[in-house]
Formats: C-alpha cells, sequence, structure tokens
C-alpha cells in the first residue's frame, strides 16, 4: 500500500496541482476556460466535470512537465545528472526502493517547484488584473511579492532536484568506493 501512496502523492504533486494551477491560470486570460473552472469549483460539480477538469489538468501538467525539464534539467542544472549506467543497478530490489525513496523525497518536489516556475507568473498576472483593473500601481507593487515567490519556486526546483542527483547517485552507488567499482560503460549523464 506504501508504494501506491506514494506513487499517487508523487503523481498529484508532480503533475495534477501544477496542471490545476495551469488551468486556473489559463481562466484568468480565457473565458471559456473560467466558465468551466467555476463549474467545476461549485458544490454542484458532476463526476463528468470534475473528471474532464483532472484529466486537463493532468494534460497540463505533463506538457509542463516539459517545459520545465528544458529549462532546469537542460538548461539550469544540466552539468550534475545521474548517469544511464547507474539504472541498471536498480535490478537489485533493496536499491529500486531506496531510489524510488530518493525519487519521492525529492524529484517529486522538483517537479512541483519546476512547473509552478512556469504557471506562477501567468497565474499571478491573471489574478492581479483580475483584482487591481487597470491599477498598474498596485500591480506593480504586489509583483514584488509574486518576484520574491517566483525566486523561491525557482531556487526550490533546483535545489530539489540537486538533492535528488546527489542522494541517487549515492543511493546507486551504494559500497562503490572506487573507479574500479564504478559501473560499466561511461552512460551519458541525464
Amino acid at each position: 500500500m506504501k508504494d501506491l501512496t506514494s506513487t499517487s502523492f508523487g503523481i498529484l504533486i508532480g503533475f495534477v496541482v501544477p496542471g490545476m494551477m495551469g488551468l486556473l491560470a489559463v481562466a484568468y486570460w480565457l473565458h471559456p476556460a473560467r466558465a468551466a473552472f467555476a463549474s467545476f469549483a461549485t458544490s454542484s460539480s458532476t463526476f463528468g466535470i470534475t473528471l474532464l477538469v483532472l484529466l486537463i489538468s493532468v494534460g497540463i501538467g505533463v506538457q509542463l512537465s516539459v517545459i520545465r525539464w528544458i529549462v532546469f534539467e537542460r538548461i539550469v542544472c544540466r552539468s550534475p545528472g545521474i548517469p544511464d549506467n547507474y539504472f541498471k543497478l536498480l535490478i537489485d530490489e533493496g536499491r529500486r526502493s531506496a531510489f524510488r525513496s530518493v525519487v519521492d523525497e525529492h524529484y517529486r518536489y522538483h517537479q512541483f517547484h519546476g512547473a509552478m516556475v512556469i504557471v506562477f507568473p501567468v497565474l499571478y498576472f491573471g489574478w492581479g488584473m483580475e483584482i487591481f483593473g487597470v491599477s498598474t500601481q498596485a500591480l506593480f507593487a504586489s509583483a514584488l511579492a509574486c518576484l520574491a515567490v517566483w525566486a523561491a519556486l525557482f531556487f526550490g526546483a533546483v535545489d530539489s532536484y540537486r538533492k535528488y542527483v546527489t542522494r541517487g547517485r549515492h543511493m546507486l552507488r551504494g559500497g562503490l568506493h572506487d573507479e574500479r567499482n564504478e559501473p560499466e560503460g561511461k552512460g551519458k549523464e541525464s
């Protein structure tokens, strides 16, 4: 049951929550999306509407994940990665279980923070225009708070990815102490 719970929580914070926030962000900019989201948010929401919103949220979350991957794993944090040849060590059930823990405890948070770095400005400015209307002074003043939250999400995404890589490498190496015991093959950084 623990694996199902960890996996479900990982999917929820890695894809569904950022996707839902992305859908909310779109709702500030597109009126048809706003109507659909408002219908979902009521207590009279049907199972069909709820399922549709969840499916759209997962779709948006997966798309955000691609952008997050490009920004963080290929541009910002490109040097630290887990070599492909380390993954052959996951044949061992103990290492596989330990690696799942590293993914759940670090990579899933990286997915959330990284996706929110992308969604947050769109959500914030849509919300700001809704709340403040044309008052650019109020919008600008609150933009400082937006920037602070955005920076926290950005550095949280970088930090959680680096912890995932560092701890994942360490866990996969296990008792390996020197170059002679490294997995065979050069492997490429992931």
